[in-house]
């Protein structure tokens, strides 16, 4: 945020993370002497917008600290007194840098391609006016390794790859027929073994009788091209599909909790012997299975909580190796090979362990009776050609942690190969899975600073690669200090007084019932505003505020800060179905916030309740971490 006069009032954990300057150091500067802007639009011409409809839309190139360029979308909101003069500009940016790296490197490769084709081809060749003879075949014996010779007496299609050999020979009969230029596409095996994409075109040479003489054709190789125009489609189907997904999730917490909670009171009403409670259970169950796939998307779209600390990525493959074996089954076989990388990650455990387990899980369905899957932990250095030639630019080059985990299935083609990180996309049957295992792995991976990448050939087997950023080691940083086992009695709730301020009616019953079954005298509000004033008119104020994150009049956020000045000492816990990047970017949620994710159980929420009552923040709250 931003006075009129440019200069910084507010800068946010994730403006930190982004262009490297702390609050501290960016507040009361001048934003353009913080950070030099580029954009397509003169700034003026956005100032002006700005003002004349209240908001402004576009995109911006900005320096961060380090000198690096960083492209963003802004948003830009007028913000009004109450007396309508405008009083500041709250902006929102979002990083969108890997995306713009995606469509340099496309475009940077579409000029190669054209720059080589306008001088020449990998494979130029020549061939007889009825197709059946080649005249000059010594660019394809230098680029494939099959002899000209043979290559003219009709062997070429031997190079093709299996599967484009009868697309191929029908599309040079069709042209040979009808004396009509040649363009198509299929893999050429290079003299190495690796099939390249070629772009074939070939024309007739005409005599001056309008007689085919002869064809020459060329065959340009663009398995770059290809594969930079599907990384691109990929990145933007991801990034609209985990915004969707994540909006999903959301409201889907929130629907589920009202559902797990009454149920869980209408089975404790029942009774075990009722014969009504199987049916209950049964739909307990479905909702938690439905909270496990709405977790999953949170954690796809980055919106999810996590909780990092120094981790040794081969200690932990090994202290889950039993778990793993056992995914794996009895008839295959787990290897972990000998770690070669002394560096360790900065990592959440639970989600780590995660990614292992449905790597181990996606490995073991390719797989039929018997296989091998193999885990194996390397050090590697992320350096500016890497970089581009993967299409990772935007990631911070240095040192990495490289997960391989390769195993011996039934492979995949290049279709299938393109939509494994797609939400709900599986090859398995009905029923069998929900298509969430490498979705989310990839979220877990991106939400890491890290890129996954995927390699498979038809009965070739899989590889998966992991890179992570990696940190020093530090010895003990892999121990975790467990808390004590006091023996103090448990301190009563009764009568202590709750304000709940939640908009989602279902939500807020639920938790007052919660609440008011531990003892508690629970007060609701539907918003901040109303919160505020129900604060000002009662005698006996409450002890601690339970609110929302996201909600009309006033948010969570705005609600904690007005009670800090009026209230100070009154403890706040925040709850929502959303977490991570997106209320973090909008301000509404203090890094060291106590927070409880949607859906929770009555019991788990007790228990934070009574610990921020009782027991201290410190530790109830560890710090949130988009």
């Amino acid at each position: 945020a931003r006075g009129l006069d440019g200069r910084i009032r507010f800068w946010s954990a994730g403006a930190e993370r982004l262009y490297g300057w702390s609050a501290d150091e960016a507040i009361g500067r001048e934003l353009h002497e913080l950070l030099p802007t580029e954009s397509a639009v003169a700034l003026q011409e956005a100032r002006a917008k700005l003002v004349a409809e209240g908001e402004w839309h576009g995109e911006l190139g900005r320096r961060a600290r380090d000198g690096t360029k960083v492209e963003v979308t802004s948003h830009w909101i007028l913000h009004r007194e109450e007396s309508g003069q405008p009083d500041a500009v709250i902006e929102v940016d979002r990083d969108v840098t890997g995306q713009k790296h995606a469509e340099e490197a496309l475009e940077g490769s579409e000029a190669r391609y054209r720059a080589l084709v306008a001088a020449t081809a990998q494979i130029v060749w020549t061939a007889s006016a009825d197709g059946t003879r080649a005249i000059d075949m010594s660019q394809w014996e230098t680029f494939t390794g099959q002899i000209a010779a043979d290559a003219g007496r009709g062997r070429w299609l031997d190079a093709v790859h299996p599967d484009d050999r009868t697309d191929a020979a029908r599309a040079w009969t069709e042209a040979v027929r009808e004396r009509k230029a040649l363009a198509t596409e299929h893999r050429l095996r290079r003299r190495d073994g690796e099939y390249r994409r070629m772009e074939v075109r070939a024309v007739p040479v005409l005599d001056e009788d309008g007689q085919t003489r002869e064809w020459v054709g060329a065959y340009t190789d663009i398995t770059d091209r290809a594969r930079a125009e599907e990384e691109l489609g990929q990145a933007r189907s991801l990034q609209a599909v985990g915004t969707l997904a994540g909006g999903v999730a959301h409201e889907v917490n929130n629907q589920l909790m009202a559902v797990l909670g009454f149920g869980e009171f209408v089975l404790a009403a029942l009774g075990p012997e009722h014969p009504q409670a199987p049916d209950v259970q049964v739909m307990i169950r479905s909702a938690t299975r439905a909270s496990q796939v709405a977790q999953q998307l949170l954690t796809f779209s980055r919106r999810q909580v996590n909780q990092t600390r120094t981790l040794d990525l081969h200690r932990a493959i090994g202290s889950l190796a039993p778990v793993l074996e056992r995914i794996l089954g009895a008839d295959k076989t787990l290897v972990v090979l000998p770690a070669r990388a002394g560096l360790h990650v900065l990592a959440d455990p639970t989600q780590i362990d995660q990614v292992l387990i449905n790597l181990a899980a996606n490995a073991r369905d390719a797989m039929s009776t018997g296989g091998r899957v193999t885990f194996r932990v390397e050090e590697m250095l992320l350096d500016e050609s890497y970089a581009r030639a993967h299409g990772v630019g935007h990631l911070a080059l240095g040192p990495y942690v490289e997960l391989t985990v390769s195993d011996t299935g039934c492979g995949m083609d290049r279709a299938t190969l393109a939509k494994i990180f797609e939400p709900f996309f599986t090859t398995k049957a009905v029923g069998a899975g929900t298509g969430l295992g490498l979705s989310t792995v990839y979220g877990i991976v991106r939400q890491h600073d890290g890129f996954i990448s995927a390699y498979s050939e038809p009965g070739l087997g899989t590889t998966m690669k992991i890179y992570l950023p990696a940190t020093p080691s530090q010895a003990g940083s892999g121990e975790e200090v467990m808390p004590g086992t006091a023996s103090a009695a448990v301190p009563e709730l009764e009568r202590v007084i709750v304000l709940v301020v939640e908009d989602e009616p279902a939500v807020r019953n639920l938790v007052r019932r919660s609440l008011e079954a531990a003892g508690l005298v629970v007060v609701e509000a539907q918003n901040g505003r109303e919160a505020l004033e129900m604060f000002a008119g009662r005698a006996e104020r409450p002890r601690l505020v339970l609110t929302d994150v996201i909600m009309p009049e006033l948010n969570g956020r705005e609600l904690s800060e007005a009670l800090a000045s009026s209230e100070p000492g009154v403890p706040v816990l925040f709850m929502s179905g959303y977490t991570g990047d997106d209320v973090l970017a909008r301000s509404l949620l203090p890094e060291t916030a106590p927070f409880i994710q949607k859906p929770f159980a009555p019991e788990e929420l007790v228990a934070r309740v009574r610990t921020l009552l009782f027991g201290g923040l410190a530790s109830s709250s560890p710090p949130l971490s988009p």
